[in-house]
C-alpha cells in the first residue's frame, strides 16, 4: 500500500476569501484514512453519520465542506481552520491545514 505523507510548509492564517462553493471532487469515503507527519504524528479522517471527522492529538472535529477538496473545522478556544486535501488520480494523497504557526501537510499512510 502506498504511503502518504504530510509536508510541512509555513503558512500564515489569512482573511477568509469568499469562494464559489463547488462539490467535493471525491466521495467522502475516499478522503478517509490515516495521515502522518513526523512532528505531528498520525491524524485520522473518518466518516461518522455521513460527515467527515478529523482527529489529531486532542482535536476531534467535524469537517464542514467549503468547496472542492477544502473543508473547515472548529476547535473550541482556538477558532476555525481550513483543511485541504491534495488529490491526484482520484485519490486523496495528503492534507494540509492552516494554523497561525507553521502548518504541516500530512501524507496518507493507510
Amino acid at each position: 500500500e502506498q504511503e502518504k505523507v504530510l509536508n510541512i510548509k509555513p503558512v500564515l492564517k489569512k482573511e477568509k476569501q469568499e469562494k464559489e462553493e463547488l462539490p467535493a471532487t471525491l466521495p467522502l469515503k475516499a478522503y478517509t484514512g490515516v495521515y502522518h507527519q513526523n512532528e505531528f504524528g498520525d491524524a485520522t479522517v473518518s466518516v461518522v453519520n455521513d460527515t467527515l471527522r478529523f482527529q489529531l492529538k486532542k482535536v476531534d472535529a467535524k469537517l464542514k465542506h467549503v468547496s472542492e477538496d477544502t473543508f473547515n473545522f472548529h476547535v473550541p478556544g482556538a477558532g476555525d481552520f481550513d483543511l485541504t486535501f491534495s488529490v491526484r488520480n482520484g485519490k486523496a494523497e495528503s492534507l494540509t491545514f492552516d494554523i497561525v504557526d507553521p502548518i504541516c501537510e500530512l501524507k496518507k499512510v493507510r
